[in-house]
This record gives structure tokens, sequence and C-alpha cells, in this order.
């Protein structure tokens, strides 16, 4: 009798130790996230999937492959780079007011990133800020597939979900490319003219990782109208800034800065470089910043001189 009731004890014991730690088979294991997304996010299921499949939790914010590591990377691109150049004069309001989400979605099956990036934009739809879903498994290095996931998400789910009056998608990618861009011989810039690269002007949409950058249509609008109506004139400056930069770095150089997540004011960043590099780039920032300025506002003086001239013969 009392090893039975010893036998009993222990079954009750590690049923409790399983219920506490969620446990379960890895075979019949579900994650809630699936059916319940909203309420756990999928941030959540990958790391409780990692806890189940290594039977403890990764830390360790120097494992590339780890979604904090990923996260962590990707504020840090944003900081740096997307506000750092002001590339998109928007950016940094959502950071500082905390409206910004950003959410790591590990796998390439498609399935599991389309629901995903659903499941997003229904709860973006209804509060305030912006959502980026990162997709770091979501072939990094196959634009093209990539891109039909995209298009997939804006022609069939989210007309099928009424989604195009209140959400926008704009995708960003480690190879984006234009439609009508092709990679052409940088023959000029750098020391290795076999090297095929596009235009650098389409590094406003390349990223460390695949990316979902899920936008409220109403936001989008309230920031052309801060443009006095005219969406195309971040694209022109950025154009400007990025022509720049390729002017002092060539375009491999100018590409790798631009997509490189490291900020080098993160500790990591200032293990790696001396204080003479970190200076060194903290220099040309302000100088690109600087040069863009000047060079852009004589452009857009010039173009409102021509639009008065223009204007003085239509009269």
């Amino acid at each position: 009798k009392m090893m039975i009731f010893s036998i009993i004890l222990l079954i009750l014991c590690f049923s409790q130790c399983c219920s506490s730690f969620s446990i379960k088979a890895p075979n019949t294991w579900i994650p809630k996230a699936l059916t319940d997304p909203l309420s756990e996010g999928f941030s959540h299921m990958v790391k409780e999937k990692r806890f189940l499949e290594g039977l403890q939790p990764h830390h360790d914010a120097q494992d590339e492959s780890s979604s904090e590591y990923i996260e962590s990377q990707t504020m840090q691109w944003i900081r740096s780079k997307i506000i750092g150049l002001n590339l998109c004069p928007f950016a940094e309001r959502p950071i500082k007011t905390n409206q910004l989400s950003i959410h790591i979605v590990r796998g390439d099956d498609h399935e599991t990133i389309s629901n995903a990036v659903l499941d997003f934009m229904l709860m973006q739809k209804d509060e305030p800020g912006t959502s980026i879903v990162v997709a770091p498994d979501y072939y990094p290095h196959d634009f093209e597939r990539y891109l039909s996931m995209v298009q997939f998400l804006e022609t069939r789910v989210m007309v099928a979900y009424e989604l195009h009056d209140d959400i926008q998608i704009a995708p960003f990618h480690p190879e984006f490319m234009f439609d009508d861009v092709g990679g052409n011989s940088d023959d000029d810039n750098d020391a290795n003219p076999s090297v095929s690269l596009p235009p650098i002007e389409v590094a406003t949409n390349r990223s460390p990782y695949p990316m979902f950058h899920i936008l409220k249509v109403g936001d989008v609008a309230k920031a052309v109208q801060k443009l006095d109506g005219d969406p195309g004139r971040v694209w022109r400056r950025n154009a400007k800034l990025l022509n720049i930069l390729e002017s002092k770095l060539g375009r491999i150089g100018a590409f790798s800065f631009l997509i490189d997540a490291k900020n080098h004011n993160s500790s990591t960043r200032k293990e790696e470089l001396s204080t003479e590099q970190t200076e060194s780039e903290d220099s040309l920032v302000r100088e690109v910043l600087k040069q863009t300025k000047i060079e852009f506002e004589k452009e857009e003086a010039m173009e409102g001189e021509k639009q008065t001239i223009r204007g003085g013969w239509t009269r």
C-alpha cells in the first residue's frame, strides 16, 4: 500500500510540475498563439516553442539567431539608420510615444506568416501607432518569394477582411528591388567592377531582415498633409541623401552601411569599433545630413522658381 501511495504521489508531483511549466509532448504541442494569437502574440509563441525544444529559454543576446537579438537589431537599425539619417521624418514620434510594436515571427511557412501578419493588421486597425512584423526566416535571400507574400496579403487577405481603407503594408527586405530596376556594374565607385548592384535608391526599402510594416491609412494621410500634399518630397530628399552617401562610400559601402543593423552607440558595437572609428561614423552621418539639406533645399528653390515662371507664362 505504501508503494502504491508513493507512486501516486510521484505522479501527482510530476503532473503538477508539468502544469506549472506548461510542458507538453513535442508531437502534440499546439501553441496557444495559433488558436488565439491576439491574446498571446506570436513573439510569445516563439519563446514558448524554443523553451519546449531546448528545455530552457535562450537569453543570450549575442545569439544572432535568437528572436531577442533580432528584435534588438531591428530597433537599433530603425534608430541609427531610419531615424539617424531621417529617411522617414515621421518614424521618431511612434518610438517617443511608445506606439511602435515589433513582432518577431519565425519560420518560412506561408500560412504561419500570412496568419501572423493578418492578426497584427486586425489588431492595429483598432489601436493607435504602427507595427512591424519581422520574419527573419521567410526567404531573406529570395525577394521574389517574399514579394509574392506581400501581393497575396494585399490582393487576397486585405480584400477579404476589408482592410484597404484602414491599413497599408510597407515592404522591407534585405534584397528589395523596384519593378523597373535591375542590377548594374558599379565600375566607378568600387574596386570590384564585377559585382552587380542595383541603383542606391532601392536602399530606401532594404532592411536587415524581411519585414512587413503595418501602417494606418489615416496616419499616412496626415503625414502627407504635413508635406504640403506632396508624398514624393520625402523620396526626392532620400534619393539625394543616398547618392551623396554613395559618393563618399561607394555603392557597396553605402549598401553595407545602410543595411547594417548594428548601432555604433550599442555596447556590442562599441566593443567592435575603436573610438576613432565611432567618431568617423558620427562625422560621416553629420556631413551627409548637412550636405543633403543644402543641396535639397537648393533644388527645391530652383524648382519653385521654375513653377513661378511657368505660372507667369500661363497667365
